[in-house]
């Protein structure tokens, strides 16, 4: 449950389906995101990240992908400050594993803009909405995991 490859693989999706507009916004959106990943990874390296950075991380997922439901042309600055941000915290989870984060976070980023945007064009907007919806979920429970009281099976401690 402590992994952070989860959540640094669905803040690259959500980053990519909030960028579901214009070539304008990925590019913007990628050159964001890299900047502060790499500034994120060289300030924490080898430091393991902590609930609140976990709880950040799903915030930012939830937000990220909530983007994808606003109208194509509106709101570029805000996606690409709230999509430059899950890099940022993409970077700080990944100072525990950086060589398999980055490939990851990067792979999924462009993965989801470049399917959300081919089907924009096509005028099946819906499909990335759907899939932002999920994300959404996901965030909103594993965020409400990190901040409940633990339960058994949670923490390894059951196991002694």
């Amino acid at each position: 449950m402590r992994d952070p490859f989860l959540p640094i693989l669905l803040l690259g999706a959500g980053a990519g389906l909030a960028s579901c507009s214009t070539v304008r916004t990925i590019v913007g959106i990628g050159c964001g995101t890299l900047a502060l990943y790499l500034l994120a990874l060289i300030s924490v390296p080898g430091r393991p990240p902590t609930d609140t950075l976990f709880v950040l991380a799903w915030i930012g997922v939830g937000v990220s992908a909530a983007l994808a439901w606003l109208p194509p042309p509106s709101w570029m600055w805000i996606r690409i400050a709230v999509a430059s941000l899950t890099g940022l915290l993409a970077g700080g989870l990944s100072g525990t594993s950086p060589a398999a984060s980055a490939p990851a976070f990067f792979g999924m980023l462009a993965c989801a803009a470049s399917v959300g945007v081919a089907l924009s064009r096509r005028g099946w907007p819906l499909p990335p909405r759907i899939v932002a919806s999920w994300l959404v979920a996901i965030a909103i429970l594993n965020a409400a995991l990190v901040v409940l009281p633990v339960t058994p099976g949670y923490l390894p401690d059951h196991l002694e």
